[in-house]
């Protein structure tokens, strides 16, 4: 690949929300020249470049151990998996935007590069401009991104809690309705128990009254015609 065409400006990388400009970015490029291109006009720029890596094993493990903000990914890579295959793992593990570069602007290559979601595609050869403003597109996306999953995932917990402040009046209603229903039944059983003796003297004494020789006799009159 031929050289890529610098300018003479320099620009500078848009500087995020802390203030900090200098984005670290983990190149993935096996060929040597390229890579050092590359690695020129990315510092050129402002970028800081934390490490380059010419297989996807080792941009792999670099990725882990420098945990870059971004990751120029070569799609055509040395290694068990291929460069769309290792970018999909580093945004899984590391959730990294992944801009793509490569020679090949092929449909198959272009369907399989979208199926990874990239965060930016580059077709070789490219110039520093094309590099600048994908590297900082790719960057934008990746913000909004995360600015949205932190949005639905503060909803969700508004939700779950909306739910449990739901619950609390019927927690306060049920503490105070089951000790009122603990001491009506526990009055209910004393006054049961006091009437109890009551009730058996009552018993006792009709029984006397059945076993009586006079209600005996009442039972025996013939009844009158």
């Amino acid at each position: 690949m031929p050289p890529i065409e610098r300018t003479t400006e320099r620009r500078r990388p848009i500087c995020d929300a802390s203030g900090d400009a200098a984005k670290r970015i983990l190149l993935v490029e096996d060929e040597h020249l390229v890579a050092l291109d590359l690695r020129g006009a990315l510092e050129d720029m402002g970028y800081e470049v934390v490490g380059t890596a010419a297989s996807s094993d080792e941009a792999l493990r670099k990725a882990g151990e420098q945990r870059p903000d971004l990751v120029l990914m070569d799609i055509h890579l040395a290694g068990v998996i291929d460069g769309i295959q290792a970018a999909t793992l580093l945004r899984y593990r590391y959730q990294l935007p992944v801009v793509y570069l490569t020679a090949y602007s092929d449909s198959a290559t272009l369907e399989s590069v979208l199926e990874a979601e990239p965060d930016g595609y580059l077709t070789k050869p490219y110039n520093q401009r094309t590099l600048w403003t994908t590297i900082e597109v790719a960057f934008r996306r990746h913000e909004s991104e995360l600015a949205l999953r932190r949005t639905h995932d503060e909803e969700k917990d508004a939700r779950a809690t909306d739910r449990i402040d739901g619950a609390e009046p019927l927690r306060e209603e049920r503490s105070l309705v089951l000790p009122a229903l603990g001491d009506a039944l526990h009055v209910l059983t004393a006054s049961r128990a006091a009437a109890a003796p009551e009730v058996v003297a009552q018993d006792a004494s009709h029984r006397e009254h059945l076993d009586s020789p006079s209600a005996s006799s009442e039972r025996t009159r013939p009844v009158a015609r």
